[in-house]
């Protein structure tokens, strides 16, 4: 008499999945919503100033287009950010092995 046993639950799987290990379409899919999030967010804000200056809003216009300008910094401080943390990693590849 042969018992199978069940195959082990993912919810106590404690081990996480490295981005080597997962699948090529997840990833794409992930960015792909990304994208798509961040293109429907920046025509909305774009709609939202053409209605603004359609309304005659200048203050609000004019805090739409600051909030806009601390959007672009934020986003380009944590690229910067990124981009730091991976430069060791790739530095460290073009040194010369003793």
């Amino acid at each position: 008499m042969s018992t199978k046993m069940a195959p082990p639950s993912p919810v106590g799987d404690t081990k996480a999945r490295s981005l080597e290990e997962t699948p090529t379409w997840a990833v794409a899919v992930v960015c792909f919503c990304i994208i798509v999030a961040s293109i429907l967010i920046e025509h909305a804000i774009h709609m939202l100033g053409k209605w603004l200056k359609k309304k005659y809003k200048p203050a609000l216009y004019e805090a739409l287009e600051k909030v806009k300008t601390e959007l672009m910094l934020m986003e380009f401080k944590s690229f910067l950010l990124v981009i730091t943390e991976f430069c060791p990693g790739i530095i460290s590849c073009f040194k010369k092995k003793n």
